[in-house]
């Protein structure tokens, strides 16, 4: 009997975290696909209103709106076109790699999560090529 309530005492234990990783990376999942959506649009008002609803106050206070979507202008025109290949979580960001339907070319978006929810973007990072994990 004592086997069995530490079973259920480490299963509870063991359920919220492993919970809260999978509410966090789908949330950040969701936002990278956000992103994703928002740069293939050449609407400048529908990046404005990604930046603002899934930035954090952190990252919105580093530069201003303005800052943000000169950055959607020059990557709506690098990547407006592009596909996602891949989404994955990491240890401390979210990956997701595109390439560009045009000439092939792969990049993987490198999206920074606040620490508590709602899990806003907190850092945002482009590396050229896919990353390894």
């Amino acid at each position: 009997m004592k086997k069995i309530v530490f079973a259920f005492l480490i299963l509870v234990m063991i359920f919220p975290i492993t919970s809260f990783g999978q509410e966090k990376d789908q949330t950040m999942e969701k936002r990278a696909k956000g992103i994703h959506e928002a740069l293939k649009s050449a609407d400048k008002k529908v990046w404005e209103n990604f930046i603002k609803e899934n930035y954090s106050d952190k990252l919105l206070e580093k530069y201003p709106v303005s800052k943000h979507i000169d950055m959607f202008q020059r990557l709506h025109t690098d990547f407006g076109d592009s596909k996602i290949l891949s989404l994955k979580p990491s240890d401390t960001k979210f990956l997701m790699v595109v390439e560009r339907k045009s000439d092939g070319h792969r990049v993987t978006f490198e999206l920074i999560s606040a620490k508590d929810k709602p899990y806003k973007i907190d850092g945002f990072g482009i590396e050229a090529g896919e990353i390894e994990n």
